[in-house]
C-alpha cells in the first residue's frame, strides 16, 4: 500500500525528514544512529529503504546564431554540427 491515509506525528516527520537528509549527505549524527539503534534499525536498512535521487540526463546544445540571434546550426560539446 502506499500509507496515503496514514497521518505521522508533526515530531516523527520532523526526525525522518532529518534523518533523510542527512543520509544523502552522507552524515548521519551519533543522536540519529542512537534513535535508529532504539528502533532496532540502521542506517544501511533505511538507506536500502529510500528511493533513489533522481539526477536528469542532461545534454548540452550549441547554438550557432546569426545576427538575428536565429540559429544557423546546432554544435555538439566536441565540436561536430549535429545540423
Amino acid at each position: 500500500e502506499d500509507g496515503g491515509s496514514v497521518v505521522f506525528p508533526p515530531v516523527l516527520v520532523q526526525m525522518l525528514d532529518r534523518l533523510e537528509s542527512e543520509i544523502l549527505a552522507d552524515r548521519v549524527s551519533e543522536e540519529s544512529r542512537r534513535w535508529l539503534a532504539s528502533c532496532g534499525l540502521t542506517v544501511e536498512q533505511i538507506q536500502n529503504q529510500m528511493d533513489p535521487v533522481y539526477t536528469p540526463a542532461r545534454k548540452i546544445h550549441l547554438y550557432h546564431c546569426d545576427h538575428r540571434g536565429l540559429p544557423l546550426a546546432l554544435v555538439s560539446t566536441e565540436g561536430a554540427t549535429e545540423w
